[in-house]
């Protein structure tokens, strides 16, 4: 990837993607959004090196700006599962953040902004963003997409090529596709 201005990492949890390409690129300006509050306010002591271009939002990226709820997994190597279900509106573990779409964390970078890199690892709502509200997807250049069951593979491929993205597994993890944009469009 060639010198990105503007990263997004969507599902940030403890900030250490976000270092990394703090580090590899410094002329970034690196978002990142967590979920859980916690692991968003680690997010930001992590990232204090490179506070002056690393910002953390704590919420979720939803298709809708709002409000989310999720069910908190303690103990387990994924802790929290986004869901628009009706089993996630209560009960034990459920908690709430923000919503935030994708459009309107596109506004905050500016009208004329563009995403040179997204990651995307928000725990089972990929599909949603793939899927509504899809109108920040022209201006993303690159995206990689982690995967989370009852999606799969196939499908996240196919919803980023209708998107404009010419897509392949990343050869690093068996759960991620990688978009690349290939038509000059609104960028």
């Amino acid at each position: 990837m060639p010198d990105p201005l503007l990263i997004w990492d969507l599902g940030a949890n403890i900030g250490l993607t976000m270092a990394d390409m703090a580090v590899r690129f410094p002329r970034a300006r690196i978002v990142g959004v967590e979920l859980d509050r916690e692991n968003a306010e680690l997010a930001r002591v992590n990232l204090a090196p490179w506070c002056d271009r690393c910002d953390v939002v704590h919420g979720g990226v939803w298709p809708r700006d709002g409000e989310l709820r999720y069910r908190h997994f303690s103990g387990g190597t994924s802790g929290h599962h986004v869901a628009d279900l009706p089993e996630v509106a209560e009960g034990p573990g459920v908690r709430v953040a923000p919503a935030i779409s994708l459009g309107a964390l596109l506004a905050r970078a500016g009208p004329d902004a563009v995403v040179d890199y997204a990651k995307v690892d928000v725990e089972g709502a990929e599909r949603e963003l793939l899927r509504e509200g899809t109108g920040w997807a022209p201006r993303v250049r690159t995206i990689t997409v982690e995967v989370h069951e009852p999606y799969t593979i196939a499908e996240c491929e196919r919803d980023l090529r209708a998107l404009g993205f010419t897509t392949r597994a990343d050869p690093r993890h068996w759960a991620c596709v990688v978009g690349v944009r290939t038509t000059e469009g609104p960028l």
